[in-house]
């Protein structure tokens, strides 16, 4: 009796360790013959910000051949299905494959991607077997809330006659945030230029509403190389953004709208002289009269597909000025 009571219960303990590892199933741990990669883009997500995940592999082949899923959710955890095959000789040279997977605009809280990959594995006659372990690679992240900043440039107009030695920046925050609080050596505009330290950064209230803002300033002559060197802007609006942290690590961002003018240079010489306005009478268009060259799009400063007296006015603010070079 003892001996078959032993045994019942020997059995029990081993339908209770089947039934435990049937329902807390987690893929065992195997050696893959890939290596994976999650990004999360941006790095630290906002509820602002479309937040999107890449999952790329490596593998030793000419080319991955990979197939991926369709994007699932279950509460605040990502899904993707992938399945990848690996050719039965693999080679020196590395073969790479991915994917970008757009999750949107996402609620304040933290979350998981988990891309879930089997592979199939070529046979020496050609065929394909899966390959008996599924893998499962997780990424968590979180998503912050944000102070959406207002912000006011000065000046909000600049040409190649404007002089000075910073542009300036009011940041203003919603109601439940304080300008105290923002760690300015977080501030950067266009996520490129910090703040200059060898200018003050003062509170007050600029515009005079009652609210409290903060003043910094940029250096201008980097800034304006940047506008016309990086963002190819040489006439109309630009956007600047400013991004930056509080005290306590809350992201803050807002953006002005300012206009610039920094055409005139047709002939591209690095001067806006009288070349520049032989080229415009030459190319002038639709006339009366066309100019003996037709249409230039190098003439046409405010690319409103003429050449005309509006161009004439806009080389004129800059006449005898050189454009913002290249700063490394």
């Amino acid at each position: 009796m003892e001996k078959k009571a032993a045994s019942r219960i020997m059995l029990t303990l081993i339908l209770i360790s089947m039934l435990t590892l049937t329902f807390n199933f987690r893929p065992a741990k195997a050696e893959s013959l890939y290596s994976c990669s999650i990004t999360i883009t941006p790095t630290l997500p906002t509820i602002d910000d479309e937040v999107k995940v890449t999952v790329g592999f490596e593998l030793a082949s000419i080319s991955i051949d990979a197939e991926f899923g369709p994007l699932r959710q279950i509460d605040n955890e990502f899904f993707v299905d992938i399945d990848i095959r690996i050719p039965a000789f693999l080679l020196w040279v590395i073969g790479h494959a991915g994917k970008t997977y757009s999750l949107g605009k996402l609620p304040e809280g933290s979350y998981t991607f988990n891309a879930i990959v089997r592979e199939w594995r070529q046979q020496p006659d050609g065929s394909w077997l899966p390959f008996p372990f599924v893998y499962w690679h997780s990424k968590s992240f979180t998503v912050v809330s944000i102070a959406v900043a207002t912000v006011d440039i000065d000046p909000d107009t600049l040409n190649l006659r404007s002089k000075g030695q910073w542009i300036t920046a009011y940041l203003e925050l919603p109601t439940g945030y304080d300008v105290n609080n923002i760690d300015v050596s977080t501030i950067r505009l266009n996520d490129i230029f910090s703040v200059d330290s060898t200018a003050p950064a003062q509170i007050g209230d600029y515009d005079m509403d009652g609210i409290s803002d903060l003043m910094v300033k940029f250096n201008r002559t980097r800034l304006e190389s940047y506008i016309y060197n990086v963002l190819s802007k040489k006439y109309g609006e630009a956007t600047l953004t400013i991004t930056g942290q509080l005290y306590d690590g809350t992201p803050l961002k807002g953006s002005d709208t300012i206009f610039v003018n920094y055409a005139g240079d047709a002939n591209n010489d690095g001067t806006i002289n009288i070349l520049d306005a032989a080229l415009i009478s030459a190319h002038w268009y639709p006339g009366p009269p066309i100019g003996p060259l037709g249409y230039d799009p190098n003439a046409d400063f405010n690319l409103d597909l003429r050449v005309n007296i509006a161009d004439v006015g806009i080389l004129s603010v800059n006449w005898g000025q050189t454009i913002p070079y290249t700063i490394p």
